[in-house]
């Protein structure tokens, strides 16, 4: 194996990536008007039922 053709493989290899623990599920938010909240983070997509 020549220099090129080693400095070319390790030039190609991808990192594998490493899992991660999921710490935080749910957050609560302290809001003044409920109704708005609601509607704002629905629009967002999240989850408004939880």
């Amino acid at each position: 194996m020549n220099a090129i053709l080693a400095s070319s493989e390790a030039a190609t290899k991808i990192p594998k990536a490493r899992a991660v623990d999921m710490k935080l599920e749910v957050a609560v938010i302290p809001v003044a008007d409920i109704d708005r909240a609601k509607n704002f983070y629905y629009d967002l997509g999240w989850r408004v039922d939880a």
